[in-house]
């Protein structure tokens, strides 16, 4: 009888022990990366499957600069006297400074350590200018490549030249999958594979004036690209701290159109005003591929800082900035003589190659 109670008190004993701590904590497959003993808000290592998460966010604010054009001339200022050319202004000399953007990722958790992801990446608008100020005591003429005519600037004027502005925008959005191949004290390994989408512009316009006609022109190159991409990335903790490094490469087919612009005007009787566009469209293939080196201080299991660098060079891209093209205006004379300019043909030069690279500050969450 001592012996049946004793049996039965160790039994309820056990009952009550396990229904105290419960299950054991099980390991999510497919959770976000595990805190270890290194992190900074000191987490648990283990992620119980009721408070798994299912979702992660990225958000950056970038600051990114690109690489000047070729040097296409873009305008020339010449002697009236002997016809040396005094100085010239090329699309090699525009100025950009670097400009504000955003990055977005946002990221759903799934099964067999994987996730489905989806990045936007947007830099609104770089600005350069290129110009050539008249400032001689003398008479001198401006010219540039498109102009088939040239025109007097008055001595000593300042307001007369060539003021030359490029502009340029990027947009990207891919979607695809991400997939863990380790994630432990060590470090961190995903590779990343998926389809994309880009449009690029760059546009520069030329405007010339003086005392005799004022004229302008614009070369408009856009870029609709559509492709696939694939990454790896491998992240080393060392401490609460992730340093990693990330590539990669892809490629697309870029559908693109080259629009020229060109209008004249002038007081003058014997030249005709005139204004007209024009352009050229097809497609090609395009390559891209970026490196990007971070740091990631992990804060909580939940929230970490994100600073970074990107490097990306596009090859196959339409460039406005490169493309000024004398054939876009001709100049004629009527039967009346006067002279007047029509529109003359595009063709569209994809073979441009562009450099990007930048910093990136931001946070990500899981929840």
């Amino acid at each position: 009888m001592t012996t049946r109670k004793s049996v039965l008190a160790f039994g309820l004993f056990a009952l009550a022990s396990a229904g105290a701590s419960g299950d054991p904590p099980i390991l999510v497959e497919g959770a976000p990366p595990i805190l270890h003993e290194g992190s900074l808000g000191g987490a648990p290592a283990i992620v119980e499957r009721s408070n798994a998460p299912l979702l992660y966010g990225r958000v950056e604010a970038m600051f990114m600069w690109r690489s000047a054009p070729d040097k296409v001339l873009l305008g020339s200022e010449v002697s009236s006297d002997t016809g040396a050319t005094l100085r010239t202004v090329t699309a090699g000399d525009y100025q950009s400074d670097g400009v504000a953007g955003a990055r977005v990722t946002l990221g759903r958790y799934l099964c067999n350590d994987k996730a489905f992801e989806v990045s936007w990446l947007g830099i609104e608008r770089w600005v350069g200018t290129a110009d050539l100020i008249t400032d001689s005591q003398s008479a001198v003429f401006t010219t540039t490549p498109i102009s088939p005519f040239g025109f007097v600037v008055e001595e000593g004027a300042t307001a007369g030249g060539i003021i030359n502005t490029a502009s340029t925008r990027l947009h990207w959005l891919q979607a695809g999958i991400r997939k863990t191949i380790k994630d432990d004290e060590c470090g961190v390994v995903s590779w990343f594979a998926g389809p994309y989408w880009m449009y690029f512009r760059d546009r520069s316009e030329t405007t010339r004036s003086g005392s005799q006609d004022s004229e302008s022109y614009s070369f408009d190159g856009s870029n609709q690209i559509f492709g696939g991409v694939a990454g790896l990335d491998l992240g080393k903790r060392v401490g609460f701290l992730i340093l990693g490094v990330r590539s990669t490469g892809g490629i697309g087919a870029n559908w693109n159109t080259l629009k020229g612009s060109y209008s004249l005007g002038t007081p003058r009787t014997d030249i005709a005003p005139v204004s007209f566009l024009t352009e050229d469209s097809g497609s090609s293939l395009m390559g891209v591929w970026n490196l990007g080196l971070y740091m990631d201080v992990q804060w909580t299991q939940q929230f970490k800082m994100h600073f970074g660098y990107d490097f990306y060079v596009m090859t196959g891209i339409l460039q406005g900035s490169e493309q000024v093209q004398p054939t876009l205006a001709v100049g004629t004379v009527d039967a009346a003589g006067v002279q007047t300019v029509v529109p003359g043909r595009l063709s569209r030069d994809v073979d441009g190659t562009l450099f990007l690279n930048g910093l990136s500050v931001g946070f990500e969450f899981i929840w």
